[in-house]
């Protein structure tokens, strides 16, 4: 009544087209970095760390068109489920880290280039720990709910408690961190934004003003960069979280049952699928020539 092959096809094109996106975006990020006269424009903490999740992505999306081409269980709709899951977290993880690296420079006046390699290592680490215990306890297969490569457990609550304790609870962990640490930039760039537009009012507080905490001035002159920069965790959020209700909603329902199930299900496969394509858009759009020296200034 509701065909598998719909759904699993519209998985498969949509994380093709997106990993060929990737694809293309570091092919261009890579002529680049080629030229020494534009290579310092990439000099970027928050770069940096959206081209590793791109790389995740493009092999997110590579592992996610295996997954939807699958007709049948066996190992590599296994272990492309794993590799989807490990690339995902990455990608999750590190996406959280632009916003805390965010929050941490602007905010806080930490230096960014020395926190980097603490982001890039715990987003590996977490991703690990949460994505090789279910591949090990072989939960990653054939799904009989939605008839393709997913959780395989048909016993609800072990299938559901395996979703959200390795996958799930964490991908809401890190939207509420975004949310939180992309709120918080926000509202000291407004905060500090009346301030500095009463100093300008009055011609008695500009001298005061320039001794100010330089972290409120850099808030203020490169707010552009800032709210750039944010959208990377921003639209991570969106997706992740809708995302999560789809994709639990056909195990809570215990399969596929009506249009409705179907719908969702469809949505489903369409964020999963997309999620590559959001991120190699955003990667594409980054304002990294005519904002670098306020980025390098903000960032390192």
């Amino acid at each position: 009544m509701f065909p598998a092959i719909t759904s699993n096809l519209l998985w498969a094109v949509t994380s093709a087209v997106g990993a060929g996106l990737c694809f293309l975006v570091l092919l261009a990020i890579s002529a680049v970095w080629w030229h020494p006269t534009s290579r310092p424009h990439l000099d970027r903490v928050s770069f940096r760390i959206v081209m590793i999740a791109l790389f995740a992505n493009m092999i997110f999306g590579i592992a996610s068109a295996v997954g939807g081409t699958m007709t049948h269980g066996g190992f590599l709709c296994g272990f492309s489920i794993f590799v989807l899951q490990w690339t995902l977290q990455i990608s999750s993880f590190l996406l959280f880290s632009i916003a805390l690296n965010l929050q941490l420079v602007v905010v806080n006046g930490f230096n960014g280039q020395n926190l980097e390699k603490f982001y890039i290592i715990v987003s590996l680490v977490f991703a690990t720990v949460l994505t090789v215990p279910p591949y090990a306890a072989n939960q990653y297969g054939w799904d009989p709910l939605e008839q393709d490569c997913w959780y395989k457990n048909d016993n609800l609550g072990q299938r559901l408690a395996w979703q959200i304790s390795t996958q799930m609870a964490w991908t809401a962990i890190t939207a509420l961190g975004e949310i939180i640490a992309s709120t918080s930039v926000m509202l000291f760039m407004v905060k500090h934004h009346v301030r500095t537009r009463r100093v300008f009012l009055s011609t008695q507080s500009i001298s005061r003003s320039s001794s100010n905490s330089p972290q409120v001035i850099h808030a203020n002159s490169y707010k552009r960069i800032i709210l750039r920069i944010a959208l990377y965790p921003l639209a991570s959020c969106f997706v992740n979280l809708l995302s999560i209700f789809t994709a639990l909603h056909s195990t809570i329902a215990d399969g596929i049952h009506n249009q409705t199930d179907y719908n969702i299900l469809l949505l489903s496969d369409f964020l999963y699928g997309g999620r590559a394509i959001v991120y190699a858009l955003l990667a594409a759009s980054d304002p990294v020539s005519t904002e670098y020296d306020q980025s390098r200034l903000l960032e390192r």
